[in-house]
């Protein structure tokens, strides 16, 4: 009886000690699994934050190159803009001196005038050869044309000057501080630089308020995002329209404590089933070579991520689109890049 009592114990403690070397096995090897999982999951963590960085590099490089792809695209209007003022500044120059030329010889025969009157020769022949200078040179034609030859050199100057201060905003590198900037300005030289866009097929309107305060803002930054904007909105209405021109809006004004910017226009609006992807980077519904599809997804970043600013827009097929971006006018408390 003892004996068949402790056979019967002596097994159960074996088949407990097998059990538990079995689940210690068990626990072991489990543990094993999660070491390894730890050291790949510590490498995920490292290759993710590394993928994290290179992407912001990567966006930071892509922003680089869409300002310079932008500048590049608008050079070549840039130089017909300077072109055509410094044309007629050198012929209305080149008008000036022939006319003052002609002038210089009336006053010469005058001189000879005042001479001979001096000494009482004939005046009758003297005056007579002095109108006729007159109708030789068109004395009159020379005093309406001069002064309006001066002024459209003056204007061809303000011209030039107006395009240099428009184009310095995109040269210069971008800066990591905030400034006071008067935004409608920034609007100004950016619709200048961008002329070359739209001035053929589009009517301009602006709207722009007077009330506005200046704005604390990366100027050329939000130079770009608002040249983004124009252009593709000048790029939107660039179809046939049956020989009339396209509208193209840009409105400010204030609300609250942020600037508002509406560009609108009426081209051919964005469909609803894409207009989820608009600010995806590479996004674009236009041809290979026609844009990288960066253009709106930088404006949302400039706006949203280094201004704390807000960007929305509303689109009818066949109507047309509204961009607008809220900026703080007080700035963003810190730049995120």
């Amino acid at each position: 009886m003892y004996r068949r009592f402790f056979e019967r114990e002596r097994i159960g403690r074996k088949q407990a000690e097998d059990l538990l070397e079995e689940r210690s096995r068990e626990l072991y090897l489990s543990n094993q699994k999660l070491a390894a999982l730890a050291i790949k999951l510590e490498k995920e963590v490292v290759r993710a934050r590394a993928d994290l960085e290179r992407r912001k590099a990567l966006e930071n490089q892509l922003a680089l190159g869409q300002k310079m792809e932008s500048v590049g695209q608008l050079a070549a209007g840039v130089a017909h803009e300077l072109n055509t003022p410094i044309q007629f500044v050198g012929d209305n120059i080149n008008f000036l001196k022939s006319g003052f030329d002609d002038v210089e010889s009336l006053l010469a025969a005058v001189d000879t005038l005042l001479e001979k009157c001096q000494s009482a020769d004939i005046l009758e022949d003297d005056v007579q050869a002095i109108d006729k200078l007159c109708d030789q040179i068109d004395l009159d034609f020379l005093r309406e044309e001069i002064p309006l030859a001066a002024t459209q050199a003056l204007d061809g100057t303000k011209t030039l000057t107006r395009i240099v201060r428009a184009m310095k905003v995109f040269s210069h590198p971008g800066s990591r501080s905030f400034e006071k900037v008067d935004l409608n300005q920034l609007i100004e030289a950016t619709l200048s630089v961008s002329r070359s866009e739209w001035k053929y097929h589009v009517q301009l309107v602006r709207e722009l308020s007077d009330d506005l305060p200046l704005i604390s803002c990366l100027p050329g930054e939000l130079s770009q995002a608002l040249l983004n904007l124009i252009v593709n909105a000048a790029n939107a209405m660039s179809g046939d329209t049956a020989g009339l021109k396209s509208v193209l809006t840009v409105r400010t004004h204030r609300d609250g404590n942020y600037a508002v910017v509406e560009i609108s226009d009426t081209g051919c609006g964005i469909p609803e089933e894409i207009q989820h992807r608009v600010f995806d980077p590479f996004f674009t519904t236009k041809g290979v070579g026609e844009g990288t599809g960066q253009g709106l997804s930088i404006s949302y970043r400039i706006v949203v991520k280094l201004h704390r600013g807000t960007m929305s827009f509303d689109s009818v097929v066949g109507e047309g689109t509204t961009f607008q971006i809220r900026i703080p006018i007080n700035g963003a408390p810190e730049v995120y890049v």
